[in-house]
């Protein structure tokens, strides 16, 4: 997993817990503890075992850590690799583009980086529809990273979760509705 995810799940974890929660909670999880650097890539490691230990010691369900992640992790993420997007995009112009420009970009960066593959098609102006598919299953963290997006755009957007990977569906299929 690359490394600038899983820092800032930990700086998002800070944030909102507090350093000692997230001690604990990478002791829980069994990783490193000191925790990690963006520059380093962390094979095995998960943002989805995070969760479910995050879970374990603040009794709140993962997917909606993973969702607060998400939406916190965006203006980082954005600072990284923003430079390719369009200033005049709104949030369903970023996602149309977010596989071509921002994935195949980390995939170039970081051979070792595997970004979920995003099956993306606009059926109208005002909705986007999103297949995730990743062996991680991080579908919450996709939603999270959804409305962050939005919220960079000025703009407040409806995410339909109509199939999931946790749910025994081949994919996750989210439909995106600017509100």
């Amino acid at each position: 997993m690359q490394g600038t995810l899983l820092y800032a799940l930990g700086h998002y974890m800070q944030k909102t817990f507090g350093s000692p929660v997230w001690q604990q909670v990478l002791k829980e999880a069994g990783a490193p503890g000191s925790g990690y650097l963006p520059t380093r890539d962390y094979p095995g490691s998960s943002p989805a075992a995070l969760a479910e230990a995050a879970t374990r010691v603040t009794g709140i369900p993962a997917a909606q850590v993973l969702d607060g992640f998400g939406r916190f992790a965006i203006p980082m993420l954005l600072r990284m690799y923003g430079a390719a997007l369009d200033p005049r995009w709104k949030t369903l112009d970023v996602l149309e583009r977010t596989e071509t420009l921002m994935h195949g970009t980390v995939r170039q960066r970081t051979p070792s980086a595997h970004p979920p593959r995003l099956g993306i098609r606009r059926p109208s102006a005002d909705e986007v529809v999103i297949a995730y598919t990743s062996p991680r299953r991080l579908c919450a963290l996709g939603v999270g990273l959804i409305h962050g997006i939005a919220q960079t755009r000025g703009e407040v957007v409806t995410v339909e979760h109509r199939r999931c990977l946790h749910r025994g569906d081949s994919c996750c299929e989210l439909h995106v509705r600017v509100s």
